[in-house]
């Protein structure tokens, strides 16, 4: 299905030493990558939707007489664009709370190079 060959780099907390060019085995809290995947996906489509529908309405009761649909399309794109900037600026934050990084557990030798999930 994939490569054996393949290579992945991550950030990770290293709390095995591991060196440059080790093996490792690498955990992360489901409830973290859950949370990760929330604020990477979840939050920008509701503000992209929420951005639609929000703005149609607006336009409707203000009285825009041009293309509705176009003009909230294009306001939700630009505010969700706008969440995907603010999750960005907050990617420091992120990264120092150490709670949506992965933990290096483990330094493997060559023989444990299976991948299970």
């Amino acid at each position: 299905m994939g490569d054996e060959n393949m290579q992945m780099t991550i950030e990770c907390l290293n709390k095995a030493n591991a060196q440059v060019g080790d093996l490792v085995e690498i955990v992360m809290q489901t409830e973290n990558v859950l949370g990760a995947a929330f604020i990477a996906y979840v939050i920008p489509l509701v503000v992209f939707l929420v951005g639609i529908l929000v703005s149609m309405k607006a336009l409707t009761a203000n009285g825009y007489q041009g293309n509705i649909e176009g003009a909230g399309a294009l306001i939700g794109l630009v505010l969700m664009f706008i969440t995907y900037g603010v999750i960005k600026l907050n990617d420091e934050k992120f990264k120092t709370s150490e709670k949506y990084l992965s933990v290096v557990i483990k330094v493997l030798d060559k023989e444990e190079t299976s991948c299970s999930l």
